[in-house]
């Protein structure tokens, strides 16, 4: 049987708005159900689907079996050791001439353009009800067409990453969560990171760490204090042992 949201609502918080609830996963107020579909999306986010649904029903199959009951149970593997970092980090600088995310007035909205290059982008929208965050792509680079919502299926680097190669070559590069907090560390002259989305995954660290590794010193995560930061922040420590590259974390 296939996985209806509609069938779980009992476990889900409510909104103040008609048909959005608490996301179980990142835990904003954003998160919308269609009544007549059963769609349903992380507007603030775009929270992973299938994190949802495995918050919301974690032993469920579309046979409605256990996992646990269908599959072999491995012993856990050793953890990678992180790598001993015997010197305080120092971060990189920026130059004073920079140039900042286009932004604009639409009545009571901010919007806000975060390109990633590659044809991605992210188009934020701050209003009195909260925060819209879309991700967009361009499907052909070399036709010239326009941006089309969503992530396409081209891999995404990580925001600023070019930026912090050509300006922390030799040191460390802080790594926050979302493209406004990484302009406010720009503001203040610091080369910072994010990764697009809520859903940080292996291969979007590993990704990073392949292009930042052998120019960069190391990462200085500096995470949200809730749990979905500290969960995002135990990940990429975790990649960076495994990769065995530098890093700190400023966490609890």
């Amino acid at each position: 049987m296939a996985f209806d949201i509609r069938e779980h609502l009992g476990k889900l918080t409510p909104s103040k708005r008609r048909g959005f609830y608490h996301c179980p996963v990142c835990g904003s107020k954003n998160f919308g159900i269609q009544s007549l579909t059963g769609a349903y999306r992380c507007h603030s986010n775009q929270c992973d689907n299938a994190d949802i649904r495995e918050a919301i029903a974690p032993m469920e199959t579309d046979g409605n079996t256990p996992e646990s009951a269908t599959r072999t149970v491995l012993p856990p593997k050793a953890k990678a050791k992180p790598v001993i970092i015997k010197d305080l980090p120092t971060l990189g600088a920026l130059p004073e001439e920079r140039e900042y995310p286009f932004k604009r007035r639409a009545g009571t909205k901010t919007i806000t353009y975060y390109k990633y290059g590659d044809g991605h982008s992210v188009k934020r929208t701050d209003s009195k009800k909260g925060k819209d965050i879309l991700p967009y792509h361009k499907p052909d680079l070399e036709s010239g067409t326009g941006e089309v919502m969503g992530k396409g299926d081209r891999p995404w680097d990580a925001y600023r990453i070019d930026e912090a190669l050509e300006f922390a070559a030799g040191k460390f590069v802080a790594v926050l969560e979302g493209e406004k907090c990484v302009e406010a560390m720009r503001w203040i002259g610091i080369p910072s990171i994010t990764f697009n989305g809520s859903a940080w995954t292996a291969k979007d660290f590993s990704r990073a760490i392949a292009k930042l590794k052998g120019t960069i010193e190391g990462l200085i995560i500096i995470p949200d204090h809730d749990e979905p930061g500290y969960k995002k922040s135990d990940k990429l420590l975790e990649n960076c042992a495994k990769h065995g590259f530098r890093v700190w974390c400023l966490t609890r």
